[in-house]
């Protein structure tokens, strides 16, 4: 009987630490005024927008840190123009007709709660110049 006991108690045990360890591998942030009801949503649309950004995104934006391709972190100004699709450079690659409205959104909201990479995107030259 005691036995049995341990074996619980260490099965408990296991759980509760690979429980804790799955939530520190967690790849982003909550927003802070989210919902309980609204997390599951998030992660979905997370998710989804990491995928996005893998398939439109990653082959331009992507850096090379140590030889490991790194997603770099989009300051917000940045991610706003991005949604009002403002850079010329993107025209015909992320127009409506190849990255929905809907996509993009999903795209941003993976960029801007994405634990941070600490590798920065700088503004396009053309944008730089004009600053």
């Amino acid at each position: 009987m005691l036995r049995k006991v341990t074996v619980a108690v260490a099965i408990f045990i296991g759980c509760a630490l690979t429980c804790e360890a799955q939530k520190s591998k967690a790849e982003y942030t909550f927003p802070e005024d989210i919902a309980d009801t609204a997390r599951k949503t998030f992660v979905k649309n997370f998710n989804q927008g990491k995928v996005l950004y893998g398939l439109s995104c990653a082959t331009c934006h992507n850096k090379k840190v140590d030889g490991k391709d790194v997603i770099p972190d989009f300051s917000l100004p940045q991610l706003l123009d991005y949604e009002m699709r403002m850079y010329e450079q993107h025209e015909g690659k992320m127009d409506d007709r190849h990255v929905s409205d809907a996509e993009l959104e999903k795209i941003i909201v993976f960029l801007r709660y994405k634990k941070k990479s600490g590798v920065y995107v700088t503004p396009p030259p053309k944008l730089q110049s004009g600053l």
